[in-house]
């Protein structure tokens, strides 16, 4: 019932850490590209879940993001073994 907008105000400005939590945890599941900058400065957020939630949410922006070809590509450089190769991918 909350729209991304409020979603977003939320995760950035709530005193309440269990709806942070929650917002961070739901732009993750039903968020848009739009979202990404509040997802990444919810990643210096004082609480560790809310930082998790973030995080995780990021990934599942990202890899909504793109095209289908580019969601591949990530996913491809997401699981490269090798960190080098994985940055440079990602990059």
């Amino acid at each position: 019932r909350y729209t991304e907008g409020t979603l977003q105000r939320v995760l950035a400005a709530s005193d309440d850490v269990k709806a942070r939590r929650a917002a961070a945890l739901a732009l993750g599941l039903t968020g848009t590209p739009a979202s990404v900058p509040a997802a990444a400065a919810a990643l210096h957020d004082a609480d560790q879940l809310v930082r998790r939630f973030a995080a995780d949410s990021l990934w599942e922006l990202w890899f909504r993001g793109g095209t289908d070809a580019q969601n591949a590509r990530l996913r491809e450089a997401s699981q490269e073994p090798n960190p080098v190769k994985a940055r440079a991918e990602l990059d």
